[in-house]
């Protein structure tokens, strides 16, 4: 797992499952064996190039790669396949991105119209200047310089109108009238949610102590889980390919109470020996003098000395 292949790390494997698992809900390894059928090296391939032959007994009788043109075709057994779950699919697994599709395409429908609408070049006028009294031209021109060196030329455009007199007559919309930003921010929230991302880990007016809940929560919640699901289908269709019981597992990363687990641990330390608390609790291998419970294990340094 260190080197799966020439070209890619660990790191850089298990970056690309996460990422095409979030993005299109089901990441593939396709595993390339010696002559022993034994794997070697293991190669992520492109979830939209994969198509899933069903059989009624085997559920899967294999799988149809296409690359260039070419549909190759592979055995169940040398596909890993990674997916979320789908509700209404026994076969692909469901993104995120699929599940927030209508937030996502809601957020990319405000923000284009934010650009069409505010954009430099079809922005809508903040105003107009209406003119009342007839003038020349070239007193409307000079008007028109005054008006702008005084108030500026920016984005939001003045509209000059030839009228009677001069009146300013305010036509812009503000984001505020719209509820724009709320609008937005609403959906940010939607997306966050529908990844797993607690807010607090983003907000602007999360306190120190709200930000570290939300990460918690995040690692508990959204990462542990994703780090199972791939362990445990590494466990199931990788490691069987070497004799021996071997299960794969992704070092605990879920913070813990100090405090709780210590008065776990004292409570336990009653009924279990020391093997099995350092086993339990430490992940350790048993010792000589680890068949007792703690509590009935003499201290050697209070022990009398021999006679």
């Amino acid at each position: 797992m260190n080197a799966p292949n020439p070209y890619l790390s660990r790191f850089e494997l298990l970056e690309q499952t996460v990422g095409t698992l979030e993005l299109f809900g089901n990441a593939y390894w396709f595993l390339a064996g010696d002559n022993r059928g034994r794997p070697v090296e293991i190669w992520p391939l492109q979830p939209d190039r994969m198509r899933i032959v069903p059989d009624a007994e085997r559920f899967v009788r294999g799988y149809i790669y296409e690359l260039d043109g070419q549909r190759i075709p592979l055995e169940p057994v040398e596909i890993v396949h990674f997916k979320r779950w789908h509700p209404a699919n026994d076969f692909y697994g469901l993104s995120a991105l699929q599940a927030a599709r209508l937030a996502v395409l809601s957020d990319q429908a405000m923000a284009n119209w934010n650009h069409a609408a505010f954009g430099q070049d079809r922005g809508i006028p903040a105003g107009m200047v209406v003119i009342k009294d007839f003038i020349t031209d070239a007193d409307f021109e000079r008007l028109k310089r005054d008006w702008r060196a005084s108030y500026g030329g920016g984005e939001r455009r003045t509209a000059f109108l030839r009228g009677q007199g001069v009146e300013w007559q305010n036509i812009g919309l503000s984001h505020q009238d719209l509820d724009f930003l709320q609008g937005r921010a609403a959906n940010r929230d939607e997306i966050l949610n529908i990844f797993g991302v607690p807010i607090g880990m983003l907000s602007e007016n999360a306190t120190e102590a709200n930000a570290k809940v939300a990460e918690r929560l995040f690692i508990e919640r959204t990462l542990w889980p994703k780090l199972t699901r791939i362990a445990g289908k590494i466990t199931r269709d990788l490691l069987p390919f070497w004799s021996g019981h071997y299960a794969a597992e992704f070092e605990d990363i879920r913070p813990t109470d100090m405090q709780a687990r210590l008065s776990e641990i004292h409570t336990a330390s009653a009924v279990l020996s020391i093997n099995e608390i350092r086993d339990r609790f430490y992940h350790l291998p048993p010792v000589d003098w680890g068949a007792r419970p703690p509590a009935f294990t003499p201290d050697p340094a209070l022990s009398d000395p021999p006679l």
